[in-house]
């Protein structure tokens, strides 16, 4: 999805990509934050994430346990209008 007029952007809060935004059949938070662990601040990064912060949420979502991470710092560029 491209949000072009930054509709949902701004409706979900989400300032900077990539980010990532979980929500369940009623447009309720699930998880919002970083994918995973690889980026760990700008500029430096893993050679491998170690931890899969949306693979797990999605995980344990869809087995109906709670999710155990809800928010994690996403790290990236901010979102603007350029």
């Amino acid at each position: 999805l491209i949000d072009t007029k930054k509709l949902l952007t701004n409706y979900l809060h989400a300032s900077v990509t990539p980010e990532v935004i979980l929500l369940n059949n009623r447009y309720e938070l699930v998880y919002k934050g970083a994918i995973d662990n690889r980026v760990k601040q700008l500029g430096v990064q893993r050679w491998k994430a170690t931890e899969n912060y949306l693979t797990d949420a999605i995980t344990q979502y869809l087995q109906h346990t709670s999710v155990a991470v809800k928010r994690k710092p996403a790290v990236g560029c901010l979102i603007n209008d350029f």
